[in-house]
């Protein structure tokens, strides 16, 4: 629920944010006006349209960046993370090792068990524990294997 407040400010925006896009979208040419610029008068008319034009382009830029900001943020929320194993987290030394399948591990890398499997074949990925059927890794083991992936992008 908004208060009173938070209404006005979107109102106010909104009509801001109508000023800008009528601006934007008429299509008109904005003349300055022509008098006479050697008379203190005329100074004066041209001094108040140029402050007038600078009230509209700042308008203008707050309502296109405020736009443009919205919408990444909502960008960024519609960004689809990986789900991690509901167990996985911080870890103590003491607590029960946790074990990864294909699957988890595919998720975690982003590519597919079949992409996992071939990496343990050619060696480029750690063995799974020879006892566990279906195919188990320890999560240390995992975060051993990235850590030395990360070690080696580094080095130039």
């Amino acid at each position: 629920m908004t208060g009173p407040r938070e209404r006005r400010a979107q109102a106010a925006m909104a009509r801001q944010h109508k000023r800008a896009h009528g601006l934007m979208n008429s299509g008109r040419h904005i003349d300055p006006p022509m008098p006479a610029p050697d008379t203190a008068a005329g100074v004066a008319v041209l001094d108040a349209w140029k402050a007038q034009m600078r009230s509209e382009v700042r308008t203008l830029a707050t309502v296109l960046v405020r736009d443009i900001e919205d919408r990444l943020l909502a960008a960024i929320d519609a960004l689809a993370l990986p789900k991690l194993p509901a167990t996985a987290g911080p870890r103590s030394e003491a607590a029960v090792p946790l074990l990864l399948s294909a699957h988890d591990l595919a998720e975690l890398m982003r590519c597919s068990p079949s992409t996992i499997s071939r990496m343990v074949r050619d060696g480029k990925f750690p063995k799974p524990l020879a006892s566990s059927k279906p195919d188990r890794w320890l999560a240390s083991d995992y975060d051993t294997w990235l850590s030395a992936a990360v070690e080696r992008r580094a080095r130039p």
